[in-house]
């Protein structure tokens, strides 16, 4: 099974304990930061300093290229070595330009997964560093004898085990006026109050730092703000979200046995009906009945996050493995099919191998149920989220069922002759706004789901 959980359970080294430093450290997320690379462009050619020259510049050897339709970068420097991706001391590089200094502090994060090698180290850097300071933060993830090592410097900070060449993300954060730095793998704290590397170079560089380093690594992002952040995940109500079906039965964009300007109907067979702000469906075994709907949204575009969250609970299923409900969530680009059954939650994968994310009774009551959409991948993943009942349950870096340009759209329902059966539903919401954690209540109050 290609899963994982959200907190990087495979991290065998002691991770960090937090110092005060690190736990009074703001949080951001990085969809927040003022500069965002976000590879449907290579760094080299974008500009979005507006100084009409690019950002960063390609140094030394090696080769760099986007990985087609999936908004990633591939750096390949098996045969050259060498290193890419630089802005350096000069004023035309966006990092000069942007003025990071020891007042202002900074911090810089990437999703990398590291993939191939053939000879010599197989490592990647992510370096920063600002010109009022002799201390560079240099990150440095090599895999050796199937373990994924994390080095600052020559400092040895974390190891994973587990999932080493799924996506990662990697956070190194100096405080304002502060001389150390912080780092975060997939939002865990992996060390802080950390010295400089052994270098005194600085700018930002995201690459091979030597010919010694031969490898090829996929970048779905790269990130950068002043100021030194923790990384968090946004939370947002769903009732603030764009797109909201309440299951009401004046609410004309949707209905339980007709098709509606928003969502077409399809299928048969099926007793369906909305009461009391529920929608409540019964579906004949070896038939289809399922909803979908129209573009998730008309800004979307091919990069865009998305969240979306369903409200529901199921009853029966014609099959032994308890399999009910399908949903189905997407942009034109990406998008992934999970499956509601009484006792767990599927992933459908592209290769039509069922993946159980987690087990839980979805029969019992009303369960909230929250996907995301975090961020491209290769031509092998990409990365999604799942919550239930408030609880993140998991993150996976599976490709989804399909690939096309025409994806974007919400589906639930039974579509499938081979499992199905009956369910309720209170509400479909989501936005495409960006990927938002749910809530989480104050500890003192009680949230009873009926």
């Amino acid at each position: 099974m290609n899963t994982r959980t959200f907190v990087a359970t495979a991290l065998v080294a002691a991770t960090a304990a937090t110092s005060a430093m690190a736990a009074k450290m703001p949080k951001l997320d990085s969809a927040a930061f003022d500069f965002k690379y976000e590879m449907e462009a290579l760094p080299t050619e974008e500009d979005l300093d507006n100084d009409g020259n690019p950002d960063f510049t390609k140094w030394l050897n090696g080769s760099s290229s986007l990985s087609t339709g999936v908004g990633c970068a591939l750096f390949d420097t098996r045969n050259d070595g060498g290193a890419y991706f630089a802005s350096e001391n000069n004023s035309s590089g966006a990092w000069a330009r942007y003025g990071a200094t020891v007042s202002t502090g900074f911090t810089v994060e990437a999703r990398i997964a590291l993939r191939q090698h053939t000879s010599g180290q197989y490592a990647l850097n992510l370096a920063a560093s600002v010109p009022d300071s002799d201390v560079r933060a240099l990150l440095n993830l090599s895999i050796d004898n199937d373990v994924l090592h994390a080095w600052w410097g020559n400092t040895a900070l974390t190891n994973l085990t587990d999932h080493i060449r799924d996506f990662h993300v990697w956070r190194i954060a100096r405080e304002a006026n502060s001389a150390t730095y912080s780092v975060w793998c997939d939002g865990v704290l992996v060390a802080n109050n950390l010295g400089g590397a052994n270098q005194n170079d600085w700018g930002l560089l995201l690459g091979s730092a030597s010919r010694a380093y031969k490898m090829s690594a996929y970048v779905s992002y790269l990130r950068f703000t002043k100021g030194g952040f923790a990384p968090t995940i946004e939370e947002r109500d769903s009732e603030l979200f764009e797109h909201k079906y309440e299951m009401d039965v004046g609410d004309t964009r949707f209905s339980a046995t007709q098709t509606t300007v928003d969502w077409t109907l399809s299928g048969g067979n099926t007793s369906a009906s909305l009461s009391n702000g529920r929608l409540s469906a019964s579906v004949s075994q070896g038939s289809t009945y399922f909803w979908q709907s129209g573009p998730m949204d008309s800004s979307v575009s091919v990069a865009s996050p998305f969240t979306l969250e369903m409200r529901l609970r199921v009853h029966d299923s014609w099959e032994t493995a308890g399999k009910v409900l399908t949903i189905y969530c997407g942009t034109p680009r990406e998008y992934c099919i999970l499956i509601i059954g009484t006792n767990d939650i599927r992933l459908f994968d592209k290769d039509r191998n069922e993946h159980v994310l987690c087990t839980a009774d979805n029969s019992d009551k009303m369960h909230m149920f929250r996907i995301a959409f975090t961020g491209d991948g290769d031509t092998a993943a990409s990365g999604f989220m799942l919550w239930r009942d408030r609880e993140l349950v998991s993150t996976w870096d599976i490709k989804p069922f399909a690939m096309n340009d025409d994806g974007n759209y919400a589906l639930f329902g039974v579509g499938s002759r081979v499992y199905g059966g009956s369910f309720e539903v209170d509400y479909v919401r989501w936005t495409t706004g960006g990927v938002f954690a749910p809530v989480i209540p104050p500890a003192a109050t009680k949230i009873v789901f009926r």
